[in-house]
């Protein structure tokens, strides 16, 4: 799920904005900040489905109702 929701291109897209406006963020820095945003967008999802798929187990079990595990 983690995977899922990090991906906040819209976000990273504004801050580059207002950055860029604003002259405190250089026109290179954000071009890097929005084609990393735009790689998370691809990469993050796939790899949280080829994790779903492999049936990969959490690496913390949390206690049942009962207290067992």
């Amino acid at each position: 799920m983690m995977l899922l929701t990090a991906t906040a291109l819209p976000l990273l897209v504004a801050l580059a904005e207002i950055g860029l406006e604003s002259g405190t963020m250089l026109p290179e820095n954000a071009t890097a900040l929005v084609g990393a945003g735009v790689l998370s967008v691809i990469v993050f999802p796939a790899v949280a489905v080829g994790l779903a798929h492999s049936g990969a187990q959490p690496l913390v079990q949390t206690p049942g109702r009962d207290g067992s595990n």
